[in-house]
C-alpha cells in the first residue's frame, strides 16, 4: 500500500507517526531473526523515544545516516549492513515517495509487474540477440 497526502509537505509526510510506525513495524518484521548483538533490539526497546528523536532529526533538516556496518551472514557471504534507525527512515522514504516517483514497468520485483519469470523471460528473449 502507498501512503500519500499530497496536501502535506513531504518532509512532514516522512515525519508522520503513521509514516514511522509503518516503517517501524516492516522493521521488526525484517530484523525478527537478527542476532541478539543487533542493534535492532536496542532501538525496539528504545522505540517511544528514538521515534521522537527521528521526527525532530526530520522536520529539522538534521537527520544524518550513519556508516554501514560490514557483516559476514551465517551462509559466510559479506554484506554491508545500515543501522535499523537509518532501515527505518530510508523504508519511511520509500513508503512517501513511492506517491511522487513513477515506476517502470521492468521493475519486475513490484506486484503486477511478472516477478522473478518475467525478469527471467526477459533476459531469455534478449540472448539470441546478443549472441546471434
Amino acid at each position: 500500500m502507498v501512503w500519500s497526502n499530497i496536501s502535506m509537505p513531504i518532509i512532514e509526510q516522512l515525519a508522520s507517526d503513521d509514516v514511522l510506525d509503518r516503517a517501524y513495524a516492516w522493521l521488526c518484521q525484517r530484523r525478527r531473526e537478527y542476532s541478539a548483538n543487533s542493534d535492532v533490539w536496542a532501538f525496539r526497546r528504545e522505540w517511544a523515544q528514538q521515534k521522537e528523536q527521528i521526527k525532530a532529526e526530520l522536520l529539522s533538516a538534521h537527520y544524518r545516516f550513519s556508516l554501514l556496518t560490514h557483516i559476514t551472514r551465517k551462509d559466510g557471504e559479506d554484506t554491508d549492513l545500515w543501522s535499523a534507525r537509518d532501515a527505518l527512515v530510508l523504508k519511511a522514504m520509500a513508503l512517501v515517495l513511492g506517491s511522487y516517483l513513477p515506476v517502470s514497468r521492468r521493475c519486475t520485483h513490484i506486484k503486477g509487474h511478472g516477478g522473478a519469470t518475467s525478469a527471467v523471460r526477459a533476459v531469455r528473449d534478449h540472448l539470441p540477440a546478443l549472441h546471434g
